[in-house]
């Protein structure tokens, strides 16, 4: 996560400043509201929540997300900027400029090194599903993102592509990049290939999430394949049903 360090880097510093602030009121005997300290309990939470999210990704994570995690950080600036004001009547500095554009740089300079593109991309495998999940970003999520953030990750495509000779025709309909669905660790059902968890996909919708335990790269790979042919599959055959079901449905309403 070094591309969000200085950011978070800065909030962890004005989180730490606005503790020691309260701890030096409450030490002069002022009595601090509970709303107040839950206030700032709750920043603290949410920024804990973003660093284990967004903790350990690689750089095409960061690019794809870009926008979300951006946001994310200008709110949480906002919120301790709002904390400063109304524990403190301390009207705090607007960092968030200056950290978003040393994030924009850090990113344009990795996006455009090749050992640090494929720093995280060292196998076929990655490689493919680091320009799947470009590729998903633009073609199924463009709605999400902005020009530049687009221009981005095209050119990191284009970076993975050229270094790695990777390349992919069509996205296949069932591919979904793992940020996508969160699921728990513990899981519900186990078998001898793998295990059953419960997970959500896109924030709200509540999924199954079949995790298949592989130790063998040769058998990873061939497994991967046969699993491609099975997504496929199910893939049609979904799409078939639903057809069949939107006709069913049209053809009831007609009947009222």
């Amino acid at each position: 996560m070094g591309d969000l360090r200085s950011s978070c880097e800065h909030l962890y510093s004005r989180l730490n400043n606005l503790q020691g602030e309260l701890e030096f009121m409450k030490n002069k005997g002022q009595i601090l509201s509970t709303e107040s300290l839950d206030q700032y309990q709750t920043v603290v939470v949410k920024f804990l929540h973003f660093l284990e999210r967004n903790g350990g990704r690689n750089l095409v994570y960061h690019v794809a997300k870009y926008t979300a995690v951006a946001g994310e950080l200008k709110a949480l600036h906002e919120d301790v900027s709002e904390l400063f004001f109304d524990l403190l009547d301390v009207t705090a500095v607007d960092q968030w400029g200056e950290d978003c554009r040393v994030l924009e740089t850090v990113l344009a300079s990795a996006i455009s090194d090749n050992s640090v593109a494929l720093r995280d991309l060292q196998n076929p495998r990655a490689q493919l599903e680091a320009i799947l999940t470009l590729k998903f970003e633009l073609e199924k999520q463009h709605e999400r993102h902005n020009q530049a953030d687009m221009a981005r990750m095209r050119s990191l495509m284009e970076t993975i592509k050229t270094a790695s000779r990777v390349s992919v025709e069509q996205l296949p309909a069932w591919f979904l990049p793992d940020y996508e669905v969160e699921f728990e660790s513990q899981p519900f059902a186990k078998g001898s290939c793998g295990s059953v968890h419960r997970g959500v996909w896109s924030s709200d919708t509540p999924v199954v999430v079949k995790c298949f335990a592989v130790d063998d790269m040769r058998i990873d790979n061939r497994t991967a394949r046969q699993l491609e042919k099975e997504l496929d599959r199910l893939s049609r055959w979904i799409t078939q049903i639903l057809s069949t079901y939107l006709v069913l449905l049209m053809s009831t309403r007609h009947l009222f």
